[in-house]
């Protein structure tokens, strides 16, 4: 078997035991804004002028979710992540790239995504044969 198609299993047994409560994961509301064009607008009138209006989403994903500790991680040697931040572990194909206004709600706190260097949060993922089994977001309290 190959690298690839083992990777492709384990991405699936990963789903399949994600959505059977099976992993010790927890629900993430995700919060975002996305623009959508206005269905009013005619190319072909002179006075028709092209707008978007604002919509806000909402969808349920589950994720693994790994607190910063100053007095148990590792993770506070580096720069970018503080006590208090999470680390959130979603499904590879999660992208949150192009959307506004992100917000992680998890319980009753909500959190934005941390600015963090490419190649810290890459550090993090997981891939196996050039598949993304996870993807990694750094996040801190607002």
């Amino acid at each position: 078997m190959s690298l690839t198609r083992a990777a492709l299993l384990l991405k699936k047994a990963q789903q399949r035991m994600l959505a059977r409560n099976e992993l010790n994961a927890c629900d993430v509301l995700i919060r975002y804004v996305a623009t959508a064009p206005d269905t009013g607008y005619d190319p072909n009138l002179e006075t028709s002028a092209p707008s978007a209006h604002a919509v806000e989403h909402s969808v349920i994903m589950k994720a693994f979710v790994h607190t910063v500790n100053i007095n148990t991680s590792g993770y506070v040697k580096n720069q970018q992540v503080r006590h208090g931040d999470i680390i959130l572990d979603f499904p590879g194909e999660a992208d949150f790239f192009g959307m506004s206004k992100v917000r992680f709600e998890i319980g009753d706190q909500t959190y934005v995504q941390q600015v963090a260097g490419g190649e810290l949060l890459e550090s993090w993922d997981v891939r196996c044969g050039g598949v993304a089994i996870t993807r990694s977001f750094l996040v801190t309290l607002i």
